[in-house]
C-alpha cells in the first residue's frame, strides 16, 4: 500500500518523544531519567543486578551480556514513484535487548582526531567495566541528534521458485540509531525467568547523549516508518516476491552472549510501485 509521507521527519521525531511515555507504559522510575547522570545510571543498574546476581552461578558468569535482537519489520508501505527516481520502500524496525545485562555505551570525544569514540560498558558483578571499541557516534542531520553508527543494516533479497534468497537487490548497509529504551517487551522475550528475576535496570536509558546510550533489558529501541532511513530504494527492483532482512550489530563490534539471533526476516510482494502482500515472520541467524 502506498502512502504519503505529510509531516516533516525531525517534527515526527519529537512529537514521537512528546509522545512516548502515553504510548507505551513506563515505570514511574524512567520519569526523569533523561536527567540522570552516568552515576544515576550505574546506582539504577547496580540495582537489577543485585537482584538478577542469584542466578550468576546458573550463566557460568559474573557478566552480563546484552542480546541484541530485532522485531520482523513491520508497518510496509511504498512511497514515491519510478518516474520520478525516488520509489521507495519503508518499514518500522524494532531492536531490543533480550539478555541478562544492559547495552551500555559511552562516548568520549578523541582530542587528536575530534571523533566521538564509543566504547561497551559491561556489568561485571555490579561494577560496570569498560570492555571493547565499538564505534562512534556521529551527528545526524536528518534526525537532528546523536546515533551510534553501524546498529543496523536493512536488505532486500529476491526469492527464488522455492522461497530461499536468491540475490541483494537493495541495502542500506550503515544505518544507525539513537539508542533508548523506547518499547517494553513481554518478559517470554528475553533470558529472565518470568516472575523468578526481574528485569535488570529498565528503563534507565533516554534521549540522544554523547557520553550514555544504551538498552537495558526487557526494552526495544524503536523506529517508526515514517522516519529518515527507515527505508530501501525500490527504483531499479521489479515486480515480485523479496525478503525483507533486519540485521542488529552486523559486524559484531558489540559483545553479545549470542549472534546466531540478530537477524529477523519479513516476505512482501511488490506489484508495480505497491506492496500487495506483507507477512511478518521473525527468523533467527544472519
Amino acid at each position: 500500500m502506498k502512502r504519503p509521507l505529510n509531516l516533516g521527519a525531525g517534527f515526527v521525531f519529537v512529537l514521537y518523544l512528546a509522545l512516548g511515555p502515553f504510548v507505551y507504559p513506563r515505570q514511574p522510575q524512567a520519569l526523569p531519567m533523561a536527567s540522570w547522570s552516568v552515576q544515576d545510571i550505574e546506582a539504577r543498574n547496580r540495582e537489577g543486578l543485585h537482584v538478577v546476581g542469584v542466578s550468576a552461578a546458573r550463566s557460568g558468569s559474573g557478566r552480563f551480556l546484552p542480546d541484541l535482537k530485532p522485531l520482523a519489520p513491520s508497518d510496509i508501505y511504498t512511497v514515491g514513484s519510478r518516474a520520478e527516481g525516488d520509489l521507495r520502500l519503508k518499514f518500522a524496525t524494532t531492536i531490543y535487548n533480550a539478555g541478562r545485562g544492559p547495552l551500555e555505551t559511552r562516548g568520549a570525544r578523541n582530542p587528536r582526531t575530534g571523533a566521538l569514540e564509543v566504547y561497551q560498558y559491561v556489568y561485571e558483578g555490579e561494577r560496570a567495566a569498560k570492555s571493547r571499541p565499538v564505534g562512534t557516534f556521529n551527528y545526524n542531520h536528518r534526525h537532528g541528534h546523536l546515533h551510534f553508527d553501524e546498529f543496523a543494516r536493512y536488505e532486500l533479497w529476491s526469492l527464488g521458485a522455492d522461497g530461499k534468497r536468491v540475490a541483494r537487490v537493495a541495502e542500506n548497509a550503515k544505518v544507525g540509531f539513537c539508542l533508548m529504551d523506547i518499547k517494553q517487551m513481554s518478559s517470554d522475550r528475553t533470558h529472565l525467568e518470568s516472575g523468578l528475576i526481574e528485569r535488570p535496570g529498565g528503563p534507565v536509558y533516554a534521549g540522544c547523549r554523547r557520553d550514555v546510550q544504551g538498552i537495558s533489558v526487557g526494552w526495544g529501541d524503536e523506529y517508526l516508518a515514517l522516519l529518515y532511513e527507515q527505508d530501501l530504494d525500490l527504483t531499479g527492483v521489479p515486480s515480485g516476491n523479496y525478503a525483507l532482512v533486519i540485521t542488529s550489530n552486523p559486524e559484531q563490534q558489540i559483545e553479545e552472549m549470542d549472534y546466531r539471533n540478530n537477524a529477523a526476516v519479513a516476505y512482501v510482494t511488490l506489484e508495480g510501485e505497491e506492496v500487495v502482500w506483507s507477512s511478518e515472520v521473525a527468523e533467527s541467524g544472519s
